[in-house]
């Protein structure tokens, strides 16, 4: 049963509306699961016991699950680009493009869970995803602070635990963070 509640959200990952409320609910979903022991070395325990890495692992073989949510921000910010920000006479902290929540964590929200995916999946972010997320918050920022919050997350996704793919981590600097104004 949580694993259809697991898909019935990730499927809402393309709605502008729903996908903050469904990457919540599938964060908590998720984090019912119980995390692996360091001795399961088997992709599926003897007993049948789904572990959060092994969700978070079908849930991004299945369904894609760090593209979507990649997409949806990109999605999101390329919404904004649309609009004339200049004419809504707010600044980033009151704005409320969906009427519900904060620009700010419309960015936060799907950056850390992005970080979520990764971490409890321990996978990488592949360098394709990592330069798309670069690119619509760093380089092609709506507000000012949305290149801090990039900047921020990046740091910790290289920082002492990496998330970004280790082979591309060189490759990405160079193309992106070294060539930024």
């Amino acid at each position: 049963l949580k694993l259809d509640w697991l898909i019935a959200c990730v499927k809402e990952l393309g709605s502008d509306r729903w996908s903050l409320p469904a990457m919540k609910l599938i964060k908590d979903i998720c984090s019912v699961f119980p995390m692996a022991p360091a001795s399961v070395t088997q992709t599926r325990s003897v007993r049948h016991i789904a572990y959060r890495r092994e969700v978070l692992n079908e849930l991004e073989r299945d369904h894609r699950l760090l593209s979507l949510v990649c997409n949806s921000l990109v999605s999101y910010m390329d919404s904004l680009r649309r609009m004339d920000i200049n004419q809504l006479g707010t600044d980033v902290e009151e704005y409320r493009p969906d009427g519900r929540f904060p620009h700010a964590q419309h960015l936060q929200d799907r950056l850390n869970f992005i970080r979520f995916i990764l971490r409890e999946g321990q996978l990488w972010l592949l360098a394709d995803s990592a330069e798309r997320i670069w690119k619509c918050l760093a380089e092609k920022p709506v507000f000012p602070a949305d290149r801090e919050i990039c900047f921020r997350w990046f740091s910790q996704l290289l920082g002492d635990e990496p998330d970004l793919e280790p082979d591309h981590t060189h490759v990405f600097m160079e193309n992106t963070v070294l060539k930024l104004d």
